[in-house]
This record gives C-alpha cells, sequence and structure tokens, in this order.
C-alpha cells in the first residue's frame, strides 16, 4: 500500500480546474454536508471565533447545490435530473468511503445544455439546412409547375386560335357562296354578313356604319344582336359629339380597345351607345375607297379578359374589305345611275322623235337599273379574279400591277410567219 499526502488545498486547486462542461462544478462534503474541498478555498471554510471550521454546503447560497445536496440526501448516490429557475441541471454523487476511510463523497453538478448542447445546435443546423433545402425544392416545384402551366396555356392558346382560324375560314367559305355578296340592293346578303361575322369573332354585337353628310355622322346600316337574334338599322352618331372616334377611323386606323369607358377615345361613345347596350369593348375597322373613309365595322362585345387578338383584327379588315367592295359598287352605280338621266336628253337632241340613240322610251327607264347590275356585275368578277389570285399565294402587292374592274382588254397573239 502507498500513502500520498494530499492538502485541501491541492484538492481544491484541483477541483477548480476540472472541467466539467462550461458551468459545471464538482465539490467534496462530509456526511453533515460541510465542505471538505470546494472549487473556491476561500468559501470552503469559515471563520468562528478565532478557528476556521468547514462551511455547509447551504451556506453558500447556491439553490442549485443546495438542491443537489437534498435530493443526495433523500434518494443517496447516483445520477439524477434538476430543474431549477426554468434551467435544467445534470447531478452526481458518489460516496468517496471506500477510497479515504471517511464518510465523505464527491458531488458534481453541470447544465444539461453543456453535455446536450451540441446536439441542439446540431438539430438546429440540420433544421436549418432542412428549411433550405425543403425552401429551394418547393421553389424549383413552383418553377416546374409555372413552366407546366405556361406550356398548358400556350397550348390552350394554340388550339384556341386554331379553332378561331378554322371558324374564321368557315366563314369566309359561308360567305363566297353568297352570290349577291356585292349587290348594294341585296339586303338579305347583307344581313347574312353580319351574322356570320358575328359567329365568327363571337361577339355579342356586329355593326355596319356609312359615312353620310359629308362626314358629319355615321349611320348604322344593319346591326345584328346575337342575343335576341335580331337586326337594328338607322342609328344616328354625330361628329361633334364623338370627334375622337371620326377622327380616327378617318386617318384610317384601327379602333381596338378591351375597356371603352377606360379608353379616352371611347369613353363618350361607351357612356352614349355602347355601354346602354352591355357593351365594353369596342373593335372598329374603318371602310376605305380611294383612301377616303366611307364607313366602319364595328365588332362590340361585352366585358373581355384579354385584348382583341391579331387573328380578330384581321378577320375584321378582311370583313372590311368585303363591304368596301359592296360599298364601291354601291357608289358607282349612284355615278351611273346620276348620269344616265343626264346624258339622256342630250342624246335625244340629235335623235328623231326624242328618243337617244334610237332606243325606245321603256328601254331608257330601265338603263339605270341596267347599269347599276353591269357594276355588280364587274365588281364579281374583279373579286373573283383577286380571290383566285389569292388562292394561288399572289396579292396585287405582290404581282406588281394594277387591276382595272369592269375594263376590255382585247389580247392578240401573233405568231411568226
Amino acid at each position: 500500500m502507498v500513502g500520498v499526502d494530499i492538502t485541501l488545498e491541492q484538492m481544491s486547486a484541483f477541483l477548480a480546474n476540472l472541467k466539467i462542461g462550461e458551468h459545471g462544478r464538482a465539490m467534496i462534503i462530509d456526511e453533515n454536508g460541510r465542505l471538505v474541498a470546494y472549487p473556491d478555498l476561500n468559501r470552503s471554510f469559515k471563520r468562528v471565533g478565532n478557528q476556521l471550521q468547514p462551511a455547509a454546503l447551504d451556506e453558500l447560497g447556491d439553490p442549485v447545490l443546495t438542491r443537489a445536496f437534498n435530493r443526495f440526501r433523500i434518494e443517496g448516490e447516483g445520477h439524477r435530473q434538476l430543474e431549477v429557475e426554468g434551467e435544467r441541471y445534470i447531478s452526481a454523487a458518489s460516496s468517496l468511503q471506500s477510497i479515504v476511510g471517511r464518510d465523505w463523497s464527491i458531488l458534481t453538478v453541470a447544465l444539461e445544455a453543456d453535455f446536450v448542447g451540441f446536439v441542439a445546435n446540431n438539430n438546429r443546423r440540420a433544421l436549418m439546412m432542412s428549411l433550405v433545402i425543403v425552401g429551394l425544392t418547393s421553389l424549383l416545384a413552383a418553377l416546374l409547375v409555372v413552366q407546366g402551366l405556361r406550356a398548358d396555356r400556350n397550348a390552350q392558346l394554340v388550339l384556341d386560335r386554331q379553332h378561331q382560324l378554322e371558324v374564321q375560314s368557315q366563314a369566309f367559305s359561308e360567305l363566297a357562296s353568297q352570290a349577291a355578296l356585292f349587290d348594294p340592293e341585296d339586303e338579305a346578303s347583307l344581313t347574312k354578313l353580319m351574322e356570320i361575322a358575328c359567329g365568327a369573332v363571337g361577339v355579342r354585337r356586329v355593326s355596319l356604319w356609312t359615312s353620310k353628310n359629308g362626314g358629319k355622322e355615321l349611320v348604322c346600316d344593319d346591326c345584328y344582336d346575337r342575343e335576341s337574334e335580331g337586326h337594328t338599322q338607322g342609328v344616328h352618331l354625330a361628329r361633334d359629339d364623338l370627334s375622337p372616334v371620326f377622327e380616327v377611323l378617318e386617318k384610317g386606323a384601327e379602333l381596338a380597345v378591351r375597356k371603352a369607358d377606360d379608353h379616352p377615345t371611347t369613353a363618350e361613345l361607351h357612356r352614349s351607345y355602347l355601354h346602354p347596350f352591355g357593351c365594353e369593348a369596342l373593335l372598329a375597322v374603318p371602310i376605305i375607297h380611294q383612301g377616303t373613309c366611307v364607313g366602319s365595322i364595328w365588332f362590340e362585345d361585352e366585358r373581355r379578359a384579354e385584348d382583341w387578338s391579331p387573328e380578330t383584327v384581321t378577320f375584321a379588315r378582311a370583313i372590311a374589305a368585303m363591304l368596301a367592295l359592296r360599298l364601291t359598287a354601291d357608289v358607282r352605280a349612284a355615278e351611273q345611275v346620276t348620269a344616265a338621266p343626264l346624258a339622256a336628253p342630250l342624246a335625244a337632241l340629235h335623235q328623231p322623235n326624242g328618243q337617244p340613240n334610237g332606243t325606245s322610251a321603256s328601254e331608257s327607264r330601265v338603263a339605270p337599273r341596267q347599269a347599276m347590275r353591269n357594276t355588280v356585275l364587274a365588281a364579281d368578277r374583279a373579286s373573283g379574279f383577286m380571290e383566285r389570285l389569292a388562292a394561288r399565294g399572289l396579292d396585287q402587292d405582290r404581282i406588281g400591277v394594277q387591276v382595272f374592274a369592269g375594263t376590255t382588254v382585247l389580247v392578240v397573239q401573233l405568231t411568226d410567219g
């Protein structure tokens, strides 16, 4: 057996240097709870008179140590958990009697966080990393969803436009079957055109307006309402009240607005005309004849979620071009009707019995009507010729020629010899 003398000062120094977590402490106490060794040697003793006596653990004023010692006295040796002032502690008590031969015990107390704090830190780091991963995954999923929705929306848009083009192509086919489409006297063909155009675009109303009184007013020749399935005519719009609309159309520009009440050009038109009929959107395309606006075709609809599509505007321009041929035939026929009665008296001066050019009175009376029919026929032939060119992928601008409707041309081919 080897004996070693260890002073209390050395024991206290050893306990002071003993590292038990961040805030852990160790001490040696006797069976009465008095300090034998404590990390702070000055607190291990108390002065009683002229003598130094071991201090009791309770006299340190540390509630954690007091609680740990009380549990030790009641429960004996072992490990246990304490909770003091909201903090969790771990205490351990072991007897030193077998080692030192005295009823001494070593008592250690430390914060639970000192031993499991790294676990909590790791958990926090893992939680933060998990949140970052979840965030990145959610962002990636959102991007994929948005991309998928965009692709679906684009695909649906393509299908909608394809359907729209098919409907408009069908509309052109129906219009091509209307032989009297360009006859200004055939009102049935005009009403049919308005109904076909309204169904092809899918709007509520389609109206045809012609310029009257030198451009001072627009008069509705026909308006088709898809809900009521009826036609109306005769509405007058004065230039003095709607000068912005007149100015845009006279410049040959389309007027395409989704919310007419918010547009400065159509605000007054919305108040006086569109709103009473339950319409919010307007697509107005001018009808041009020899550089002059002679009318316009209006597509009127309820509130629209999107702007007018380019396909719809192109279709409206095509309808306006057809109506221009119709109005052109009307103007030319009117000019011939006006010129015929003026020419007849002059020719009669040189004919016997007052008959011009040897014609009868009945023939002179039907001349204006025949002139109008000839003009309509010429317009039909010109329109058919242009349609055949378009079917071959050619138009007037690409072939670089000028088409003169109603002009007779003699072509003579001479062979060598």
